[in-house]
């Protein structure tokens, strides 16, 4: 994202000059549920482990940075993956 200008270590204050994640949220063209995702992690004998993926961390500033991070659980309710 960097590379097109996007930077999400200085996050704009006013959050009314936001648009709606619904826009850039579309699940239509998903190649799997969430539940099919975590299923990878699952192993035979019982035991899970993680899947890894990027999430986006803000430090105490407020900036945000795009680190690695390990998926171990879906929140339905929320619908946000874990980790």
């Amino acid at each position: 994202m960097a590379e097109l200008g996007i930077d999400y270590s200085q996050p704009q204050s006013n959050q009314e000059d936001w648009l709606p994640l619904e826009y850039f949220d579309d699940t239509e063209y998903d190649c799997r549920e969430p539940e099919e995702w975590i299923s990878y992690g699952e192993q035979p004998d019982g035991s899970f482990i993680p899947i890894p993926g990027k999430g986006l961390y803000r430090d105490k500033d407020g900036l945000g940075t795009w680190r690695p991070v390990l998926i171990n659980g879906y929140d339905k309710e929320a619908e946000r993956y874990t980790g």
